[in-house]
């Protein structure tokens, strides 16, 4: 049995004056045709209402603004605490990489490796560049070693994120692929 709309109407309001149900995010889909519903939904409380069919990107992009949840996104740009790039998403101060969802386990000279690639998809570093970003000034290490950390780095992608890519430019150094 449906409810009424004046029905769902006063348990909206009801919600709205319970202590524990009053910070909820109250989302509503309003069918094609109906949108003089609008006003009713808003003077109720609810947050946010999408016409149907609605772009699921549309609907996450409110929730994760509405909820503070990381926007995933492909330019390599900090959000909040997380720096994302395609399905490879990074959080500093939890020292966490996931990649499709999928923890990443790395040491810290990978992630800092990681975060410096990360921080700029598709700029080609040089290893003086990387050794800068990822050791102490007093470490002095061989170029080459930046080989050994990018080539581990690599291996923990292929299971977790097979769609990340550090691209070796021959002669320079590496690169984070951007995805398509």
């Amino acid at each position: 049995m449906r409810a009424s709309k004046r029905d769902r109407l006063n348990n909206l309001r009801a919600a709205e004056g319970e202590p524990r149900t009053a910070g909820l995010t109250v989302v509503a889909l309003i069918a094609s045709g109906a949108e003089n519903q609008h006003l009713g939904l808003l003077k109720a409380g609810i947050d946010e209402s999408f016409v149907r069919p609605v772009a699921p990107a549309k609907l996450l992009d409110f929730l994760r603004a509405k909820l503070a949840l990381p926007k995933r996104s492909s330019n390599g740009i900090e959000n909040g605490s997380w720096l994302c790039c395609g399905s490879l998403e990074m959080k500093f101060d939890a020292h966490r990489v996931r990649g499709n969802g999928h923890d990443i386990h790395l040491g810290p000279i990978e992630f800092n490796l990681l975060r410096h690639l990360l921080e700029a998809p598709g700029k080609v570093f040089s290893r003086d560049e990387l050794i800068g970003a990822a050791w102490p000034d007093n470490i002095h290490i061989g170029a080459r070693t930046v080989d050994v950390h990018i080539s581990r780095i690599r291996k923990a992608l292929k299971t977790a994120s097979p769609g990340s890519v550090i691209r070796t430019v021959r002669s320079a150094a590496y690169s984070l692929e951007k995805p398509d």
